[in-house]
């Protein structure tokens, strides 16, 4: 049985598919985090703690913005590259 090879900007496709749904997800993890720090008194161990959640949510955001900016470059080589192709 031969199977037909799946092209590599279908791969990407799907890659940037799921970089977009991580990024919505960390996004709405943010907003909850956010909503919950400002219920927190300044100064409590509590709210340091939400705030380091915070960073670290927003850290992960950056990353997975990252993630997403370098599958579009390579979805873009991709397809360049497939223009010239027979």
């Amino acid at each position: 049985m031969t199977v037909a090879p799946v092209p590599a900007s279908s791969l990407l496709d799907d890659a940037l598919a799921d970089a977009d749904r991580e990024i919505a997800e960390t996004e709405r993890r943010r907003e909850r985090q956010v909503h919950l720090l400002h219920g927190l008194d300044p100064g409590t161990k509590a709210r340091t703690c939400a705030e380091r959640l915070l960073c670290e949510i927003d850290w992960t955001l950056s990353i997975n913005h990252t993630h997403r900016t370098l599958i579009q470059n390579l979805l873009a080589t991709e397809t360049s590259n497939d223009v010239g192709s027979p």
